[in-house]
């Protein structure tokens, strides 16, 4: 089965609910206990761009799933780690530099626990193109890439640690 990725809607997708939650989805959020809702949120811009889910019972190992009225997904659907294997293993996305990202694709800082970005703009400064990211768990739209890396008063992820992964648009 070949599945066709939509970037544009996952980028929409990525725009409307980065500032909040959809109620259809659980919230891992740490106010609501969880260890933080990114990977969660990734998921849903990337199932709204058109994957489609891997049910347990068409793959026992490597599965993606989400059933939002019951509340219950696959770790892959919530889990950094379990995503990114799931996500190198199914064939629908792999490692690439920073100047090769575009919307749609995906950022990795790989601080402790991990945190998934979606890119959903570049800024372009002459030669320089800047990835604008929106993301949950630190809730923020179209934020620079820079701006993650380095945050007010020096409070973002850091300099160092990034993973760019493009997503494949035919998978």
């Amino acid at each position: 089965m070949v599945g066709f990725y939509n970037r544009m809607k996952a980028v929409d997708y990525a725009r409307r609910w980065a500032l909040g939650r959809n109620p259809m989805y659980a919230d891992y959020s740490a106010s609501k206990g969880g260890g933080g809702d990114c990977t969660n949120f990734m998921s849903q811009c990337v199932l709204a761009g058109g994957w489609s889910m891997v049910l347990p019972r068409d793959d026992l190992i490597l599965n993606w799933w989400a059933e939002p009225p019951a509340r219950e997904n696959s770790r892959s659907w919530s889990s950094v780690e379990h995503f990114l294997f799931f996500l190198e293993r199914s064939g629908r996305g792999q490692p690439c530099e920073l100047g090769q990202v575009i919307q749609g694709d995906i950022i990795l800082h790989q601080g402790p626990g991990g945190h998934l970005m979606m890119v959903t703009d570049i800024e372009i400064d002459g030669p320089r193109r800047m990835p604008l990211l929106s993301y949950h768990s630190t809730d923020r739209r179209d934020y620079a890439l820079s701006y993650a890396m380095v945050g007010p008063g020096g409070s973002g992820f850091g300099v160092e640690g990034y993973q760019y992964w493009k997503l494949r648009d035919l998978y």
